[in-house]
Formats: structure tokens, C-alpha cells, sequence
């Protein structure tokens, strides 16, 4: 009897460098599910590539978004955890240099760090080999070798979802399609075109550009010198109160539609969500910040600043690969700043008129993971 045959349930991982997530399929039911439940969350499709270790780092004492974005804890209060946050380990795996590979703890090594983020999910060439070794220490799979774990890249994954969507919500797959996954630090573009009347062209990368999440934060973080100073945010800008601040602020932000209709000012209080800020803000910035009792009014004006030059750069590149000759009958928004309804408005109003339609998928922050698992479950099921 093949080993598929005793497959129950088919699981892919998206194992990101700031997000992670899953999603599964069981071979009693086709319902392809995404995982929506982490610790301390519910609703989120991913949670933070994130560990909290103790002392020693031995033993992981929270993991996902709980190591990284706990409340803060007002002056007075006992620290929950003696150790910074582990992040961007998955890194180690690229083919960057290792100078510019982020550092971690001296008596943490990468592969141990991979090893316990994987194992915390649990979940009922060199960088793949690898990986390989970490799912199989986090017990993942029986053995080492196991044909149960499969890898598909980012690319390949997103495009065979778009071509699920494609034929459940337009009844064909035979269109050739354009996607620009958005993701956290960069936006790339990827084709899809058919060459004949079932046969499926190539699946290609095209450029990508820094922006998204990342070029959104940065501008937050001028603003935030602006109010506070240069040196307070050096302080600040990589503490835990900080990431808190940021987290804050996406939740706001991700809510602004682009129509003064719909909008309301709002107030972000930093004493609230950064109480340590009051010990490092000096002169004339601690002064205008106490007169505005430590509050900062994020309005219409404000907020689109934020957010233009991310989006001017996006749109700046799908134009560009347009207008090289190629023509797509379906633009796909997909990824984690896709979810924002400004980008989503703003690319309508720009290339409506040049596509059959533009799409974008139920759960865009969850299409790569939904993809590797309907490859899988292909395979598997």
C-alpha cells in the first residue's frame, strides 16, 4: 500500500521572515481552511515570526505575536521577560552575506531557532536541505527523507491560487493574469500567460521594489521625530514599547479608505501605548508634547502621506511592466499590504480601464499558504 494513501490531512506552511502562517486540508472534507487561531489572537492569517526565550535560551517562553507585541508595562512594573525578542532568523537561510545576515543572541544558533518556531506551530541546493533538517527536528515529519514535505516557491504557490479563483469566480482559468504580491518589505510582480488554448505559459518573476509595510513604517517614524526628537528615537525605535507603537498604528491606519467621507480624526495617545516615552523626550519636544497632553492627531492629510509614496512606487511599477507590451486580462492583489482599502482604491482608479478586472482574493494575506496547500492537496489527496 503507498504511503499516500495513509495521508489524512494535507498541512503548508508560509515560513516568512516577519509573518508566518498555515493552512490545512483534511481528506474527509475539500474545505480548504487557513488557520485563524494563535495565541492571544484570533482572526489574524498569520502571527510574527517572533520568539521569546528564557535566560538561557533554551526553552521558549512565548512565540508568535504574545514574544513580540506585549502591552507595556508602565514604569514601576516588573519586566516580563529578561531577553529581547528573537527576529528575522529565518534570514540565516538567504544567500545574503553573512555580514548582513541580522545578528542573534551568542548562544542562540539559527537552526535551534528555527527548529523551536516550527515545533510551536504544531500543526495536527542548501537552504531547503536545511530547512529540511529543522522541520525534522521540530518532529514535523518521521524521517528525514520523507516524501510528506514538499516545497513549492512563493511564486509557483500564488499563481496556482489565483487559477483556483480564476475558475471559481469567473468559470475559466485560461486568462493570463498579472499579480503584484505586496508583501511586508517588497512588491513583485508575477506572470502568468497561456500560450495555447489548455496550456499554461511560464510562471515568472518580474522586478520587485522596496515598499509596502516597511516604507509605510518608515514615514510613521519620521512623523514620530518629528514630535519627539531625534534622540528619543533612537532610544526608542527598536524597543519593545516601540513595536507595541507600530502595532497601534497599523491598526488604525489600515481602516483609511482614501475618502474624506468616511474618515474621523483620531488621536494617538503615546503615553498610552508607549509609557517610557515621557523619560526620554527633552526640550522644546517635551514641551509641545505635555501642552498636547503626549497626544499626536492623525488626520485625513496626515495619514494619505503615509501612504502615498508606497503607493505612487507600486503603481510607478505595474505601469512600467505594462508598458513593455505585454497585455493581462486580470490584475491579482495579493499579500499582507493588499488588505489596506487605500492601495486597493488606488489601483482601480488607475488601471481599471485596462483590464478585463481587478481582483482581490478572499484572505490576500493568506494566498501563497492557500496555494502550497491546494499544490499539495493535488498531490496528496
Amino acid at each position: 500500500m503507498s504511503w499516500r494513501s495513509d495521508i489524512k490531512v494535507v498541512v503548508a506552511i508560509e515560513f516568512g521572515a516577519k509573518y508566518s502562517g498555515f493552512a490545512y486540508v483534511h481528506r474527509s472534507n475539500p474545505e480548504l481552511v487557513t488557520n485563524d487561531r494563535w495565541p492571544e489572537q484570533i482572526g489574524p492569517l498569520k502571527t510574527n515570526t517572533v520568539l521569546q526565550y528564557d535566560e538561557k535560551y533554551e526553552n521558549v517562553l512565548e512565540w508568535g505575536y504574545p514574544a513580540f507585541a506585549k502591552r507595556p508595562q508602565r514604569r514601576g512594573h516588573k519586566k516580563n521577560f529578561s531577553n529581547e525578542p528573537v527576529k528575522l532568523f529565518n534570514l540565516h537561510l538567504s544567500s545574503m552575506p553573512d555580514s548582513e545576515k541580522p545578528p542573534l543572541p551568542k548562544s542562540l544558533h539559527y537552526k535551534k531557532a528555527i527548529t523551536d518556531y516550527l515545533r510551536e506551530i504544531e500543526y495536527p541546493i542548501r537552504s531547503l536541505r536545511i530547512l529540511r533538517e529543522c522541520v525534522y527536528n521540530a518532529e514535523l515529519i518521521r524521517y528525514f527523507t520523507s516524501e510528506k514535505l514538499q516545497f513549492i516557491t512563493e511564486l509557483e504557490a500564488a499563481s496556482m491560487h489565483c487559477v483556483q479563483v480564476l475558475r471559481e469566480y469567473f468559470g475559466t482559468s485560461k486568462e493570463s493574469f498579472l499579480i503584484a504580491n505586496c508583501g511586508d518589505d517588497t512588491v513583485d510582480l508575477i506572470t502568468r500567460k497561456f500560450r495555447f488554448t489548455d496550456v499554461l505559459g511560464e510562471v515568472t518573476k518580474q522586478t520587485g521594489d522596496s515598499c509596502c509595510f516597511n516604507y509605510v513604517e518608515k514615514e510613521f517614524i519620521k512623523l514620530l521625530k518629528h514630535y519627539m526628537g531625534d534622540e528619543a528615537m533612537k532610544i526608542l525605535e527598536h524597543s519593545d514599547q516601540m513595536q507595541y507603537v507600530m502595532k497601534e498604528f497599523f491598526k488604525v491606519t489600515f481602516s483609511f479608505s482614501g475618502n474624506p467621507q468616511d474618515f474621523k480624526l483620531y488621536e494617538f495617545d503615546l503615553e498610552e501605548v508607549c509609557p517610557i516615552i515621557k523619560s526620554y523626550v527633552t526640550g522644546s519636544y517635551k514641551e509641545k508634547l505635555e501642552k498636547a497632553e503626549w497626544t499626536i492627531e492623525l488626520d485625513f492629510k496626515t495619514i494619505k502621506s503615509l501612504f502615498d509614496p508606497a503607493i505612487e512606487r507600486i503603481i510607478r511599477l505595474i505601469s512600467g511592466h505594462l508598458n513593455k507590451g505585454d497585455k493581462y486580462d486580470i490584475l491579482f492583489l495579493i499579500g499582507d499590504f493588499s488588505e489596506s482599502r487605500y492601495l486597493v482604491k488606488r489601483i482601480r482608479e488607475e488601471f481599471a480601464d485596462k483590464m478585463k478586472g481587478i481582483v482581490v482574493p478572499k484572505q490576500p494575506k493568506g494566498v501563497i499558504v492557500r496555494g502550497a496547500a491546494e499544490y499539495a492537496s493535488q498531490m496528496f489527496i
